[in-house]
């Protein structure tokens, strides 16, 4: 549970950056004029694309690391268990054998 809280957390603060950035460049794009020399409107569309596919692969990225977890979290559960079930069962086998 931690795990998906966690990933949507992370996802939510890509999206909510990638937002903050977006409208950035909406407004510049809408007001040329507060532009650097350097820059013009067809490198702002450029990087607004980039940044979608930047934001996209780090939501994906996040999805995949929780996911990892959870399988790597769940594999040490089932181990754990069956030694433990391994320890009880040589335990009564250790009982029976002194009755």
């Amino acid at each position: 549970v931690d795990g998906i809280r966690l990933n949507q957390q992370a996802v939510n603060t890509i999206s909510s950056q990638e937002n903050q950035l977006q409208t950035q460049i909406r407004d510049a794009q809408t007001n040329p004029s507060v532009l650097p020399d350097n820059v013009d409107l067809d490198q702002l569309q450029e990087f607004s694309q980039q940044l979608t596919a930047q934001a996209d692969t780090l939501k994906r990225n996040a999805k995949r690391t929780v996911l990892k977890t959870g399988i790597s979290s769940i594999g040490n559960l089932v181990l754990v268990g069956l030694g433990l079930v391994g320890l009880g069962r040589s335990g009564m086998t250790l009982l029976r054998s002194r009755n």
